[in-house]
């Protein structure tokens, strides 16, 4: 996990909490914001988080300074606002069901994966599809 640019948190049974949301946002969170406006040679030091509403955010976190605060989301909106709960995820799955079923249509058959006819029963062997090959 080391080698992957983000910072991993965990706790035995997956689940976020409080006290590993606070110490992510003293330890983590302010120190890389503070680290990007230095290096970014932005003046004003202060900076606003804004979290949706999940009871496992802590009420009045901010920086040690004060100039890092973060503040909630109105409840119900956070999927209003969101790009990912806005239909990202629904156009990627569509994209790659059109991708796949396109490989699956216009795919030749050869005669590894031609019918066959055993018995009563017909079967047809298809080539493996994965979402890299779309």
């Amino acid at each position: 996990m080391k080698a992957l640019p983000v910072i991993y948190k965990s706790q035995c049974n997956a689940w976020m909490n409080s006290e590993i949301f606070a110490k992510w946002f003293k330890r983590d969170f302010v120190l890389a914001v503070k680290h990007h406006q230095h290096a970014q040679n932005i003046c004003s030091p202060k900076a606003l988080l804004l979290i949706d509403n999940c009871s496992t955010h802590p009420e009045d976190l901010k920086s040690s300074d004060g100039s890092i605060t973060c503040m909630f989301l109105l409840p119900n909106t956070a999927s209003l606002i969101q790009p990912m709960d806005q239909g990202i995820l629904q156009a990627a799955k569509n994209h790659f069901r059109r991708k796949l079923l396109q490989r699956v249509i216009t795919s030749r058959y050869t005669e590894n994966n031609a019918k066959s006819v055993e018995g009563n029963r017909e079967e047809t062997n298809c080539e493996r599809f994965d979402i890299h090959a779309c």
